[in-house]
């Protein structure tokens, strides 16, 4: 999506952003580029904001081989504003948008991610897309699962982008169901789920078949449960957020990539916790990859006890 992000008085800064594209911007500022290869599967336009998107995956080395072009729609828009702390909200212009396309062909959407090591997707991701979209997302991750893929989620609840919120629990499920590793946030769960603690939250994710979830808990400290052990990692101090667009996104970028290099879930999770303190210290969702790999030394945040 094209983003709006504030930056003085009647004056904005267009950027692009979208949860999935920020987890993977992430995950390729973290990761090593001559082992890592970085895909991105969505659509876009043809028209020149829809090109300038397509440079910004070329210049940052990210695989547009996946992106299809979409002849009658553009990228979505969106408006960041922000409270005195930094907390932000969206506003939204994307019912024409050209992701929603995403699944609109299972023989495309199955081609672009064949021999795929890891998928991510989102809430959001789901929300965009109509019933038959989601069914034909879901056997696709289905198959990549049973094939071996990691599959990663985030349950990323945005209630204005559902017809219902029974369509939102259900297709929330399903996506917990085709997953192996889930990144959801606590108060989300608790408040659609109605679970009664961070304990009920796990279980009832675990009950899907999750076998890694990660409890991610704004500026407070996060859980890692892998099978039958848990770990809290702290977050990293940071002094009043500029902007927390973006958090999350980077916390599970992180953390993917630095799970696929072999780390502990508790050394991902403190690698996660450094990305994302940095993350809310700029304004809008992305920051450009040579000032965060300029800020970041993730070898010392591993060596912490």
């Amino acid at each position: 999506m094209a983003e709006l992000s504030h930056r003085q008085e009647n004056l904005y800064a267009v950027g692009f952003a979208g949860d999935s594209f920020n987890t993977l911007w992430y995950a390729r500022a973290v990761s090593d580029e001559s082992k890592v290869k970085i895909k991105f599967v969505s659509a876009v336009g043809t028209d020149e904001l829809s090109d300038n998107f397509m440079s910004l995956l070329s210049e940052n080395n990210i695989d547009a081989s996946a992106v299809t072009r979409h002849e009658n729609r553009t990228i979505g828009l969106y408006l960041i504003s922000l409270d005195a702390h930094g907390e932000r909200s969206f506003t939204y212009w994307r019912s024409q948008s050209a992701a929603r396309t995403l699944a609109d062909s299972p023989s495309v959407l199955s081609a672009s991610l064949v021999g795929v090591d890891c998928i991510f997707f989102s809430g959001i991701t789901l929300a965009i897309l109509n019933m038959h979209q989601r069914q034909t997302l879901f056997d696709c991750l289905s198959t990549c699962k049973k094939n071996g893929a990691l599959i990663a989620f985030d349950s990323n609840f945005r209630p204005k982008l559902w017809e219902s919120e029974r369509a939102m629990i259900d297709a929330t499920i399903q996506g917990y169901q085709v997953s192996s590793l889930a990144l959801p946030t606590r108060q989300d769960e608790m408040s659609i789920f109605c679970d009664a603690s961070e304990h009920a939250i796990v279980d009832r994710i675990r009950s899907y078949g999750v076998s890694e979830v990660v409890i991610k808990n704004g500026p407070a400290d996060c859980s890692v449960w892998i099978d039958d052990q848990r770990f809290i990692v702290p977050a990293a101090a940071v002094p009043q957020p500029v902007d927390t667009t973006g958090a999350g996104d980077s916390f599970n970028g992180a953390y993917i990539a630095s799970r696929l290099e072999g780390k502990t879930g508790q050394e991902s999770a403190r690698a996660a916790h450094k990305i994302a303190a940095q993350v809310i210290m700029s304004r809008g969702a992305l920051v450009e990859m040579s000032k965060l790999r300029a800020n970041l030394d993730l070898d010392s945040v591993d060596q912490q006890v």
